[in-house]
């Protein structure tokens, strides 16, 4: 097959060719032969024909139903990048539109379709939560199914952003209001790169167009914040810390004495002293929350919902050890066992809160000390990483 696309020098023709067989090929169709396409059509220039090739490798995203049995394959990842790292980067001047286009539809298709079945909300799903970080990141080492997709959109985007601020404007905006996580992250990652704004104007835009709380592009938000804030004018600056402090965790009681609500505050204002150390005003704030809270400790990676560690073994790191839970009493253990409870920022941070769930699910496997007041606190925490308790505390029964 490669010996009979280099016979085809002249680009018009080749990408006639290119889109009468792409018309027609399934959406399975082995990602090397379409690799031959893209060399070809990137050997002679022929753009549409490039365009049409990784519309056909992306097809296979808008896929109904979901199906959980179908992963891309390595082959599929290698491909893809090396069709628009070799191919299609150099002619980004342009494909750069109509590939983010391509991407763009990729990517709110595939949102129906998870919508569709129940696997995700504008907060939260699939694709979302196993893409880590927009821009490369160690944390991506296992490839994500779209990860094609939002690399492409990303080397769009911040070419964009270089060349034609106008354009990453215009899809920046576009991707904020997305109810796909992936294309809000998206505008939240290429503002750092924007050339149309300053340092206050892009501070002034993430407030006005974007939710700094939006949990879904968490990373983003904080990596922008710690790119963007120390360039910033103190009017700006405190701008972003009145937002930040605005903040109530949702279906709280008591919204101005929840430590959930104090730790989100704690854990934003001490990423934006990091960033600006001589920030007068983030001291301030920060100082205040500090004194009312003493125990508060800054996570190791907070820019992270999710951190994953490898090689790293955490047993002897817990607070608590089974031992010293089972020799205090059943409501004194309960009340610093949901004290130490993670906000949502937290959430899997830490190797040390891993170690801990495994000494609650020693200690209950001893003892059954969780009662019903907890299954419901802990029903709503599943992902705490506690599921083992509830079902052994209901088996051994409680009276």
């Amino acid at each position: 097959m490669q010996d009979c696309l280099q016979e085809f020098p002249d680009p018009a023709v080749l990408t006639r060719w290119v889109l009468f067989l792409a018309s027609a090929i399934p959406k399975e169709t082995a990602e090397v032969a379409l690799s031959w396409v893209a060399e070809a059509c990137a050997a002679v220039g022929a753009t549409d024909g490039l365009l049409r090739v990784y519309e056909a490798l992306t097809e296979r995203f808008d896929r109904a139903p979901p199906s959980d049995q179908w992963i891309s394959s390595v082959m599929f990842h290698y491909q893809a990048q090396e069709i628009l790292s070799e191919h299609i980067k150099p002619y980004l001047a342009e494909m750069a539109e109509p590939l983010l286009a391509v991407t763009t539809m990729r990517l709110n298709a595939r949102h129906a379709v998870l919508n569709a079945w129940g696997q995700n909300d504008p907060t939260w799903n699939s694709d979302n939560m196993r893409r880590s970080a927009i821009e490369p990141h160690e944390q991506d080492d296992l490839a994500g199914e779209v990860d094609p997709l939002v690399d492409a959109a990303r080397e769009c985007l911040e070419w964009l952003a270089d060349n034609r601020p106008d354009a990453a404007r215009l899809w920046s905006e576009l991707h904020a209001s997305s109810q796909a996580p992936l294309l809000r992250r998206l505008a939240v990652h290429t503002l750092s790169a924007r050339t149309d704004l300053s340092h206050d104007d892009k501070i002034a835009w993430l407030l006005e167009i974007c939710d700094i709380h939006d949990i879904a592009a968490h990373h983003e938000m904080f990596r922008a914040a710690s790119i963007i804030y120390p360039q910033a004018g103190s009017e700006r600056r405190s701008d972003l810390i009145d937002v930040v402090l605005a903040y109530r965790r949702p279906q709280t009681t008591e919204p101005d004495n929840d430590p959930y609500t104090a730790m989100h505050h704690f854990t934003w204002l001490h990423w934006l002293s990091q960033a600006a150390p001589d920030c007068e005003l983030t001291g301030q704030a920060l100082g205040d929350i500090q004194q009312q809270h003493p125990e508060f400790r800054p996570s190791e990676h907070p820019e992270f919902i999710l951190y994953h560690r490898t090689g790293v073994q955490s047993g002897d790191q817990s607070p608590w050890t089974v031992d010293a839970m089972l020799a205090r009493p059943a409501a004194e253990a309960l009340s610093h066992l949901l004290a130490h409870l993670p906000t949502e920022q937290e959430t899997f941070d830490g190797h040390d809160r891993w170690a801990m769930m495994r000494a609650v699910e020693g200690a209950a496997q001893t003892r059954c000390f969780l009662g019903p007041r907890t299954r419901r606190r802990h029903g709503r925490n599943r992902r705490m990483g506690l599921r083992h308790v509830v079902p052994l505390d209901r088996r051994l029964g409680e009276r």
